[in-house]
């Protein structure tokens, strides 16, 4: 989050957040909330969900992360059809994965209008 703030007062942030560190720091949290709040399949099916993200950045840009600043519409759509064609995913499945990885966007961009309001509330 401070990152964010930084960016948001036009100063330069520490280091750019990558759609893979997101996922993982959220997979973190879900593991320390096992029986509490999640069940270990659903920490599971976020594993699975961050792996088929980074084979798909790996396979697309040859990359080992994609810096979350980059993320547009043709990433999802390119992500979307690599599950189906690559991976032959169902479209349940499919969707699921895409549902998964949306919950990581929203959750950042969240933090983000978080920021952005309280730093007017402060001003």
């Amino acid at each position: 989050m401070e990152d964010i703030f930084l960016q948001y007062k036009g100063d330069a942030p520490k280091r750019n957040k990558t759609i893979l560190q997101l996922f993982q720091e959220h997979n973190d949290r879900i593991e320390k909330l096992i029986d509490k709040e999640y069940s270990i399949a659903t920490l599971w099916k976020f594993k699975q969900a961050r792996q088929l993200l980074k084979d798909f950045i790996k396979y697309s840009f040859n990359k080992g992360d994609y810096h979350f600043k980059n993320l547009d519409l043709k990433f999802i759509q390119d992500y979307e059809f690599f599950l189906k064609a690559e991976r032959s995913l169902a479209l349940a499945t499919t969707n699921k994965m895409i549902q998964r990885f949306r919950k990581i966007v929203n959750l950042l961009y969240i933090k983000i209008l978080y920021i952005k309001s309280h730093l007017q509330v402060t001003r």
